[in-house]
């Protein structure tokens, strides 16, 4: 199956009592469980949803490149690289 980020998002769920109640998870279009999510709690909902975006692009620009995706146009490295003399 074609790696496709759009099937990937992030949610802000209130998880824990205050003063640090938010959490990011990332989900995968049809899965029930998350995929990722944060291991630390936040003060505020923005703050979280600014971690998560942070993070998704991470998980995101990993997994283009294990797996040579050609959306992205990414390979990764077979091999040393060389360095020009």
């Amino acid at each position: 199956m074609p790696f496709d980020p759009t099937d990937y998002s992030v949610v802000v769920k209130l998880r824990a009592p205050p003063p640090n109640p938010w959490r990011w998870e990332i989900y995968r279009a049809g899965r029930a469980n998350a995929v990722e999510q944060a291991p630390v709690f936040f003060p505020t909902m923005a703050a979280a949803g600014r971690a998560g975006k942070v993070a998704l692009k991470q998980l995101l620009d990993g997994r283009a490149a294990a797996r040579g995706s050609v959306l992205w146009g990414l390979r990764p490295p077979v091999g040393p690289i060389a360095k020009p003399n």
